[in-house]
């Protein structure tokens, strides 16, 4: 039996729509096979110019079981689906997700539309704008069928199943250079190829006005949001102490610069260099959702990656996907300091140097962006971008986003008197989602390895040198005074949550990979011990890793703002 020819130019999605399977029978019984049917000469049809072999097409049997991982959003189901045109046997193997409710279909939204929109239009790019001998690929699984009518019935997406054609998760114990590199590969597509698409079609006002469903990552810039982080910043910091001792100590040392948090934050919001990296992004880039492949045989240690779960792509620094997907590989580093600091590195240099190369496949170059040339600086320009993911995900939106910012600036006021009895509160009366702070321990533990407190801490050294050497006052920037109309506080909440929600404030979506036999989301995370140095600011930032004794393996259940959760294991 054959397997079919991989699909590389589709010159458009499916231009219909099917009422899908609802259970394993109903994927099996003759419905099932007619509407696997469908989905066949439609791909075929679209892929191969001139096919004319619909009437011979037989299916002879679907093979269906549920995913053993499934997600909240999706039912999933892999398919085996055996036809025949002719005398010709061919095998498929299919991954299907189909949304669960009508609660659920937005949140789907965003993957349907790329996988039946956008990227069509990316291979529809490739095929006319890649310079001859040049090879760019986009890292996804092939697209047999996508519809999205939003109703619930007629939402279906079939993409090849990785893990029946010998793709695999990388081990959660592995730090191998060749699967780093695949994964830096990866993103490289993603991130040339759109950098490149979004140039053709006239820049980023033109690339969201044609993708309404892709949004642009921002938090609102005003003299409210300003106010909001100043008279919070402490209590949470401390609050977050009580909940998380484990990174009690960066947290206590924060504490004693919380007064300068918000203008390094704003200078990173606000520098130039830092915006042009933005482009369409995967927007959940952790390990879990890269499945590799060797290519070729025998000794060769190269290998190859896809990309899947797709519900957070949306407009933002590359940094993102980079700090993510980097923290899956550092932690498992035996060692730390300068050998995680060297990892880092070689990793962000290998990653500039594959996108140099996309771009220039489509005759682009690092100038046209205004991005650097040179990787080593392009590799600093990124590590300033961890700092702002992080200060942006740890402290500035929990701030802003607070479900009762009363009752925690209460409670510290009581502590600040010396009510040494004063009951924390609870963290669902703090915080929109239940255990929250163990997100926010998760970036923490992010930070850490990616050495974001070393950049950190230099910043806020120079912030409180100019403070304590300058007589100017901080003034309100431009942007903050055009942008201070009278919001409310719910208002300026209201924007914060819905700046990078997938999902309804408050709903719980448990983020499975689900393609095939993949395991669940994990984020291990090791606990520390830290020593702090007192020689000097940046040093106490700076907090460095000692070993620790191995402990009994537990669990933490990490859910982010927008909804998602993740299982974490420390040890």
């Amino acid at each position: 039996m054959e397997s079919p020819i991989p699909f590389n130019e589709s010159s458009c999605s499916s231009e219909f729509v099917l009422e899908s399977p609802k259970s394993v029978k109903e994927f099996e019984n003759k419905a099932g096979q007619k509407w696997a049917r469908e989905i066949v000469i439609d791909y075929w049809t679209r892929t191969d110019i001139g096919w004319l072999l619909a009437p011979m097409l037989k299916i002879m049997s679907v093979m269906a079981k549920e995913n053993p991982t499934p997600g909240g959003l999706s039912r999933s189901y892999c398919l085996e689906v055996f036809y025949k045109i002719g005398a010709k046997m061919t095998q498929q193997h299919w991954f299907v997700k189909i949304p669960k409710s009508l609660q659920t279909v937005a949140m789907d939204e965003r993957e349907l539309v790329m996988y039946n929109t956008i990227f069509p239009m990316l291979k529809v790019f490739l095929k006319e704008h890649l310079l001859a001998g040049e090879k760019v690929e986009l890292p996804i699984p092939t697209i047999y069928f996508s519809s999205f009518m939003g109703d619930g019935v007629n939402d279906c997406l079939v993409i090849q199943n990785l893990c029946a054609d010998k793709y695999f998760q990388v081990d959660k114990d592995t730090t191998k250079l060749a699967y780093m590199r695949a994964a830096m590969i990866s993103l490289a597509s993603v991130h040339g190829l759109t950098f490149s698409f979004m140039k053709s079609l006239g820049g980023k006002e033109n690339l969201l006005q044609q993708f309404p469903t892709i949004k642009e990552q921002v938090l609102p810039r005003n003299k409210k949001v300003r106010k909001m982080v100043d008279e919070t910043m402490l209590p949470f910091l401390m609050y977050m102490a009580k909940l998380q001792p484990d990174i009690a100590q960066q947290l206590m040392v924060l504490a004693k610069f919380q007064k300068f948090l918000f203008r390094v934050y704003k200078d990173l919001q606000k520098k130039e260099s830092l915006a042009k990296l933005k482009t369409l992004v995967h927007g959940d880039a952790k390990i879990d959702n890269f499945l590799l492949k060797k290519l070729g045989f025998g000794d060769t240690d190269t290998f190859t990656a896809m990309l899947i779960d797709w519900q957070g792509c949306c407009f933002d620094r590359v940094t993102n996907d980079l700090m993510w997907c980097l923290y899956g590989f550092i932690k498992n580093l035996p060692e730390t300091g300068e050998m995680i600091h060297g990892f880092v590195e070689y990793s962000l240099v290998h990653y500039w140097d594959e996108l140099k190369k996309v771009l220039s496949a489509f005759g682009d170059k690092c100038s046209d962006f205004e991005i650097p040339e040179d990787s080593e600086l392009a590799a600093e320009l990124i590590k300033e971008g961890f700092t702002f993911e992080f200060m942006k995900n740890a402290l500035i939106k929990p701030v802003l986003s607070l479900k009762n910012k009363d009752l925690l600036i209460d409670w510290w006021k009581k502590v600040e008197s010396g009510d040494a009895d004063v009951p924390l509160p609870p963290e669902s009366e703090i915080f929109r989602s239940e255990n929250y702070s163990s997100f926010i321990y998760l970036f923490f533990k992010m930070a850490t390895e990616v050495n974001v407190f070393a950049h950190l801490g230099r910043t806020l050294f120079t912030h409180m040198k100019e403070s304590m050497f300058s007589d100017v006052v901080e003034s309100d920037s431009e942007d903050e005074m055009e942008n201070d109309q009278e919001e409310s506080k719910e208002e300026v909440e209201s924007e914060i949550l819905c700046s990078e929600s997938n999902g309804p404030n408050g709903q719980t979506i448990i983020a499975s990979s689900e393609n095939g036999n993949v395991s669940n989301e994990k984020e291990d995370a090791k606990k520390e011990k830290h020593s702090v140095k007192k020689d000097s600011i940046a040093e106490c930032i700076a907090l460095e890793s000692e070993s620790a004794e191995v402990l009994p393996a537990a669990t933490k259940t990490v859910t982010s703002m927008y909804g998602k959760v993740y299982t974490i294991k420390t040890e």
